[in-house]
């Protein structure tokens, strides 16, 4: 085989600061074992080789099972909730902001329609009230 073909990885070293944290990630369920792979480019073996050197579950021979609905993955779709529910309440508020001035300026143009509100208005009322009692 030749060499120019193959790429030669650097090899990387972690404290044990390091280590421990990123078990420690993984018990509270910050982050899952794929999650840390993606953001720490660590392979997945490495990781489970540190759950089982650093862990405290893995002392006490507990069974490791990833959550696939982990934390991470519930603050991201509420997450994505809340930015769905502010655009739309920003949409609202500009349609509201846009009628209101529609309105205004129907009340300016036609006095009429000032007077037929009004009426409309009062007529509703009093039928609500009729039914109420």
């Amino acid at each position: 085989m030749s060499t120019k073909n193959r790429k030669i990885r650097p090899t990387k070293r972690y404290g044990e600061c390091f280590k421990r944290a990123r078990v420690k990630d993984f018990e509270e369920g910050t982050f899952s074992v794929k999650q840390m792979v993606q953001l720490y480019g660590v392979s997945y073996q490495t990781i489970y080789n540190w759950i089982a050197k650093y862990s405290s579950m893995a002392k006490k021979n507990a069974v490791i099972v990833e959550v696939p609905n982990s934390q991470t993955a519930k603050l991201a779709e509420l997450q994505r909730q809340l930015a769905e529910q502010q655009a739309l309440l920003g949409r609202m508020a500009i349609q509201l902001d846009h009628k209101t001035r529609m309105l205004a300026i129907y009340e300016e143009e036609m006095p009429e329609f000032k007077k037929k509100a009004a009426s409309t208005l009062r007529s509703a009322d009093s039928s609500s009230k009729k039914k109420s009692q």
